[in-house]
């Protein structure tokens, strides 16, 4: 395989690398296979070679002496220190080190110390003594990921740091029965100053992940615990870590904490508590707020009655679905919730490790987080287990276990069968996020639209709804989400039990309300896990999204200005971290050096696919160089699960499809979207195996629609024909009755074309702009035969919409009826509400055809050139003066064309276009000293470019200086313009013409006017001065 494929497809950098096919085995990729040896270990801020260093003092170490031996600033000063490993020397190597070690023989020095990475440590901070004796512990965030460190996808996985950093959470909360905070979810910090504080580091180069705790900086540092998670470089191995990792909050991490002072107090028996029914069903309810009722009264059951298998089950299972209806949000509180899953899961199997039970809820969790592998083992181990059961003992699988198993099969089919009764609500969640790629289908549209019925508080539905995407459905969904969270929510939030009244005096007002949930988080006053403050920030980041959405569609897809709607929202978001990227949709005029300040303070710690799109708006707006290298963060940040490897996927696709769609299969081999992606990208290797994929996944949405594109192209009709009538029964998307019915029309079966369409039309819903966009094809098609009076119902009907295309079609059928007055209504609808791309099409209608009303529309187009009054540049210079000299005021263009001519000196063809246009102004306004003026200017400067041209100017000097326009050599000027290429006689016969028409020369004008107003001229701004002066003079 060369290097080239084995590029990262996410970097865009070539020091990233990544696994090449011959890695991508079922055990896993090596990232250190094909990466070239100065790439993989001599890495930024890292000592090459050898074992792992630990924690190591930083160069200019006296910027960090004031971190106290306590480490209580530790985090944040990494968030702000990474610029220090810009400055940190790199290690020789290659050639570089042969040369050193020929010149020097004795033993190198040690190498100088260096920073590790923020991203890597966090801080334990311990606050002892809380009122009524509680300790309380925290866990900050950690620091901002360095853009220039190489790596692999998924190597700083967000994940794999949270699986480690709740660990630590976990050893607190259940082996020492204390009170735990965790910021990555949203929990503010304890009052005051924490007792003492620890660092916590997640060390995960490829190779391996390692926990370690330690306190005090330097050669001071004390290792508390320090231990190897996953000692193998495959990185999507959840299993083995996550199992130590649990092990180790058992085993270890307990005892360096109460090493610190951790006051542990004493831990409940465990005993056989089994879930209540009302909570049970609250587990079942797919939205955030019950599932984060839920876990509050699962942890207090636990820190006051003790732990048990169904508490334990019932943990893992309100994590995983919070991981899950949270993870279209743009921060790491969905990698927490879903760790807490995975790891409370695992907490069972450890201990029972023969029980189907904990199996079946280990799946449950493995699915939710989208590790479907580990899921499908644990069903498969199950069902063995059970099969060696006594049938007395046997137990009854809860009836999401076929749910769960059905969708890690993507098995539409049995999920849509299945969905209903008291698992409805999570039924339909699985049955969504199966067929949620690709996105854009009906199939998708449906299955959101049905979950938000059932529960219009599930915006994991409303955000699927979002990526369906078209105009309609947009308008629609990009209101009803924020409408839901505004009105709906602070209802359920009124009846959470337990809500401090101060809270729930606030409900009504959402900045009120978040700021109170945040003071009722102080532990002083609540110990609940998860706290206040995370409902805080899921509603902040909720509220994040569908502002965003929102202002993208204004801005990017109904094309109108979302000033107003800023206007009305910002108080929302005012205080996100990210409200600088949204104000850029609302077009806030604020000094670039502001959104600079925005970008280099941007804390990279999860900057995770979902803010694809900001950083592309990043990238666009700051200059190229230097330039954050964000694009290459995400994928690092990115997980080994079927959630970020399919947006890896789509956001990749047309490069790195193959590279995603594999790793995809890893994960889930019953993978349809990966399936699909190499049927559409590598059908050499994909043809192989569509037997077998079909025997897995049948006739799943995403694999056959790919299948019948395939054969279509191949030429293979028959076989994507009844693939596409198949896929139109699961998902009647436009894509597939076009292409069916272009393959009729490529047989000649005319009117079986239309028919499908028209069957399209009849029974699909219509989500965007689909049906006037069939409608505008059947209409062009049908014009093009001429059958303008068949095309007149689809071409109007598309109009109505009012989408610019759907008018343009419509306005050239009635032209081609000779409608006028409908192409007119047309034209000028077209104008008045896309202004800036089609704001002179009115005019345009009415002095190409004749008809119309000329001056209502020249009036209209001046009218709308004002609003860029403060732009002098040919775009709204020329067209405004030709419109004004068509209306007979040559005299108010000279000043604006003036500016423009010494504003185009350096663009040598606006610089002609612009003479020209001041050329004409000035002959049709008889100030023939202003012409004379710059003709001579134009001659000297374009003389042996222009020849032909500079010699007409010139004999009309001369016929200036005579004082006489009878004296101009039309006999020579006519020569001259004969002998121009007919691609450019329009422009010196507009000059001669403006001379006579502004001396009063009307019949001499006349024949100049005329040639200049040639249908071929191709800029159209010529025509229109030289047909409104011939119209003018025949009125």
């Amino acid at each position: 395989m060369s290097n080239d494929q084995r590029v990262n497809p996410d970097s865009h950098d070539l020091s990233f690398h990544e696994p090449g096919s011959e890695e991508e085995r079922s055990d896993g990729p090596r990232p250190d296979e094909g990466v070239p040896p100065a790439s993989l270990h001599a890495r930024p801020g890292r000592i090459s070679g050898g074992r792992r260093p630990g924690f190591k003092r930083v160069v200019l170490a006296t910027l960090l002496l004031v971190v106290s031996a306590a480490g209580y600033s530790i985090a944040q000063s990494l968030r702000e220190a990474d610029w220090l490993l810009a400055l940190v020397p790199q290690q020789p190597g290659g050639a570089a080190v042969k040369d050193q070690a020929a010149a020097a023989p004795a033993p190198a020095p040690a190498p100088a110390p260096i920073a590790e990475d923020p991203s890597e440590l966090c801080e334990l901070q311990v606050f002892a003594d809380q009122p009524g004796g509680e300790t309380i512990v925290y866990l900050t965030e950690p620091g901002r990921l360095p853009g220039f460190r190489p790596g692999h996808y998924g190597n700083r996985g967000r994940l794999t740091r949270e699986i480690v950093r709740q660990a630590v959470l976990l050893a607190a909360r259940e082996e020492l029965n204390v009170t735990v905070r965790d910021a990555s979810i949203g929990d503010p910090a304890p009052q005051g100053r924490p007792t003492t504080a620890i660092e916590v580091a997640v060390i995960w180069p490829p190779e391996k992940t390692s926990i370690r705790l330690s306190r005090g900086q330097g050669a001071k540092r004390e290792v508390l615990f320090e231990r190897t998670l996953r000692d193998n470089p495959r990185l999507n191995d959840y299993l083995t870590l996550t199992k130590n990792a649990e092990i180790a909050s058992r085993e270890g991490i307990p005892e360096a904490l109460a090493k610190i002072g951790v006051k542990s107090k004493p831990v409940p028996k465990p005993g056989a508590g089994q879930l209540p029914a009302a909570l049970e069903d609250q587990l079942l309810k797919m939205s955030f707020l019950p599932q984060f009722a839920a876990i509050r009264q699962l942890h207090e059951m636990i820190r006051t009655d003790g732990s048990s298998p169904g508490r334990l089950h019932g943990l893992a299972r309100g994590y995983a679905n919070l991981g899950v209806l949270t993870d279209f949000q743009w921060d790491s509180a969905a990698q927490a919730y879903k760790a807490r899953a995975l790891l409370y899961a695992h907490r069972d199997v450890n201990a029972r490790p023969g029980s189907p039970v904990a199996r079946w809820n280990r799946a449950y969790a493995a699915a939710m987080v989208g590790t479907h592998n580990l899921a499908l083992m644990d069903l498969e181990s199950a069902r063995g287990f059970i099969k060696d059961m006594a049938e007395s003992l046997r137990p009854t699988p809860p009836a999401w276990v076929e749910l769960i198993e059905a969708h890690c099969h993507f098995a539409v089919d049995k999920l849509a069968n299945l969905r209903g009764g008291t698992v409805g609500e999570l039924g339909s969640l699985l049955y969504l996020m199966t067929v949620e790629h690709p996105l854009n289908t009906d199939v998708l549209h449906r299955a959101a639209r049905e979950l938000i019925v059932a529960n219009p508080e599930c915006f994991r539905a409303h955000h699927a709804l979002f990526e369906v995407g078209g105009v309609a459905n947009l308008h629609r969904a990009t209101l009803v989400a924020p409408h839901v969270l505004t009105n709906v929510v602070p209802q359920r939030i009124r009846e959470l039990p337990g809500l401090p009244d101060a809270v729930r005096e606030t409900v009504q007002d959402e900045v009120a309300l978040t700021k109170a949930l945040d003071d009722a988080a102080d532990p002083a006053h609540d110990v609940a896990e998860p706290s206040w403050g995370a409902l805080a920030r899921m509603i902040r980041e909720t509220r994040f999204v569908c502002t965003y959405r929102r202002l993208d569609f204004m801005a990017n897809h109904w094309n109108v200005p979302a000033g107003g709607y800023w206007e009305e929202a910002q108080s929302l978001v005012a205080d996100h971290r990210f409200r600088p990227f949204l104000e850029t949709y609302a077009r806030v005029s604020r000094d670039p050096k502001e959104f600079l300040a925005f970008v280099e303070k941007l804390d990279t710690t999860n900057l995770g696919l979902n803010t694809s799109v900001m950083q592309y708006v990043i990238s666009t707006r700051i200059p190229k160089d230097p330039k954050p290298p964000y694009f290459s963060i995400s994928p690092l940040l990115s997980d080994w699960n079927t959630h970020d490897l399919a947006l890896a996927l789509l956001s990749y696709r047309e490069t790195y499809a193959v590279a995603y769609a594999r790793k995809l299969l890893l994960v889930n081999p019953y993978s349809a979207y990966a399936m699909a992606m190499l049927v559409e990208h590598d059908w050499g290797d994909a043809e192989k195996k569509v037997d077998e994929w079909r025997k897995k996944v049948g006739d799943h949405p995403s694999l056959i629609g790919a299948l019948a594109r395939r054969y279509d192209k191949l030429g293979r009709t028959d076989e994507a024909g009844v693939l596409l009538k198949r896929y139109i029964e699961l998902s009647p998307d436009p894509w597939a009755y076009q292409l069916m019915a272009e393959q009729e029309k490529k047989l000649g079966n005319v009117a079986r074309w239309k028919a499908i369409l028209d069957e399209y039309l009849a029974k699909a819903e219509d989500h965007g702009l689909d049906h006037a966009k069939v409608r505008v094809e059947i209409a062009e098609s049908l014009m093009a035969a001429g059958l303008y009076e068949e095309a007149r119902p689809y071409a109007d009907a598309a109009a109505e919409t009012w989408a610019g295309w759907a008018m343009q079609t419509a306005q050239k059928c009635a032209e081609g009826q000779q409608d006028w007055d409908a192409a007119e209504k047309w034209a000028h609808a077209r104008a008045e509400r896309y202004p800036v791309n089609s704001g002179y099409d009115w005019v345009e209608f009415c002095m190409r055809t004749g008809q119309g009303q000329r001056t209502e529309a020249s009036d209209f187009t001046l009218a709308l050139l004002k609003r860029f009054a403060d732009r002098n540049d040919s775009q709204i210079a020329i067209p405004r003066a030709s419109l004004l000299m068509a209306k007979g005021e040559p005299g108010k263009t000279l000043e604006s064309l003036q500016r423009l001519v010494k504003a185009e000196a350096e663009n040598p063809s606006g610089h002609h276009s612009a003479y020209l246009a001041l050329f004409t102004a000035a002959g049709l306004a008889g100030d023939q000293k202003l012409l004379d003026t710059h003709a001579e200017q134009f001659i000297n400067q374009y003389k042996a470019d222009s020849p032909k041209f500079t010699a007409i100017l010139a004999k009309i000097r001369e016929a200036i200086a005579k004082g006489d326009p009878d004296a101009l050599d039309q006999k020579g000027v006519d020569m001259l313009i004969e002998e121009t290429p007919a691609a450019n006689r329009v422009r010196p016969a507009l000059v001669v013409a403006a001379y006579f028409a502004g001396a009063e020369k009307h019949e001499k004008a006349k024949p100049y006017w005329e040639q200049a107003a040639d249908k071929g001229e191709p800029y159209y701004w010529w025509r229109v001065i030289a047909e409104s002066q011939l119209d003018s003079r025949n009125r």
